[in-house]
């Protein structure tokens, strides 16, 4: 109201400036005021139809000016958004870049000694590479919301005993024992991104034991797959934290190869296909990943 009287502040002043001239005119020529009361009042009218009509276009010229601001304002939170989402896009990609230096490096240097017993060891450096690939050429698609997911029914062996393979070299590197017996339940899943997942989970656990155990089962009457070792543990303060981007937490300090990246798509992969992971561990005891799968696979 106060921005709308100052708006026409000057035609109100002009006006009763006016009528008040007429009326001193009146006053000193000794005029009939009957004749002057009608103008005076059919004025005052004018001027408020004029205000009136006035008033409903400030109301909408406010609602337009409020309508823009407000557009205007989430124009610049979609901005903030896709400026975010390429940030952590090229963090993500200069993770990854940094990571596959190091097994790529080793990979040279056992190459240059042509002793056999290097061979499992290069192969083990062979297979991060592979895995790293694998995390870089899916990352865009997990990030990508609008990239539809292939979902279909798979047992969950054929997506394990793959990961098993390609990592035998590893168990046997580090005299990890492991248990496993085959699992024939299907379930309801994005093939490629859920071996990721249980690939990622089972990489980290191979990472952070030594001459110990990993047990990998199917929890029918709870729907979910777990994957457990008996290794170093992880801190219960650095559990809340392990998913997030680039958080490596106490083992990674221990483990020069940690960047945070494995667990971090872990997350990514989980929300997307709607298949919530939980996380349990006790220092110097074990941990246990459970992927929880939808209840439709039964």
């Amino acid at each position: 109201m106060k921005a709308f009287l100052n708006r026409h502040l000057s035609l109100i002043v002009f006006v009763m400036f006016t009528l008040a001239l007429f009326a001193l005119v009146f006053y000193l020529f000794n005029l009939s005021w009957t004749i002057f009361i009608f103008p005076f009042f059919l004025a005052l009218i004018l001027l408020l139809m004029f205000l009136i009509f006035q008033w409903f276009n400030f109301k909408k010229e406010i609602s337009y000016q409020q309508k823009y601001q407000i557009l205007l304002h989430e124009s610049q939170v979609e901005k903030n958004k896709h400026l975010t989402k390429e940030k952590d896009m090229e963090d993500y990609f200069l993770l990854w870049v940094h990571q596959i230096k190091t097994p790529i490096t080793a990979s040279k240097m056992l190459l240059e000694k042509k002793n056999h017993p290097f061979n499992g060891l290069l192969n083990q450096e062979l297979v991060k590479i592979e895995a790293y690939s694998n995390l870089a050429l899916n990352y865009l698609k997990v990030t990508n919301p609008k990239r539809d997911m292939l979902f279909s029914r798979i047992r969950l062996n054929d997506l394990i005993q793959p990961l098993l393979k390609r990592y035998r070299h590893q168990f046997i590197h580090q005299t990890i024992t492991l248990h496993y017996q085959p699992i024939d339940r299907e379930v309801l899943t994005e093939a490629n991104l859920c071996q990721i997942m249980i690939e990622q989970i089972l990489s980290n656990a191979l990472k952070y034991s030594t001459h110990g155990n990993i047990w990998i089962t199917w929890i029918e009457d709870r729907q979910e797959l777990e994957i457990r070792d008996d290794g170093r543990g992880i801190n219960p303060q650095d559990i809340p934290k392990i998913f997030d981007k680039g958080y490596s937490g106490h083992n990674g300090l221990l483990n020069e190869q940690s960047s945070g990246i494995g667990l971090y798509m872990v997350r990514l992969i989980s929300e997307r296909l709607s298949q919530p992971i939980e996380v349990k561990s006790q220092k110097n005891i074990g941990t246990t990943f459970s992927i929880r799968f939808n209840q439709e696979t039964n």
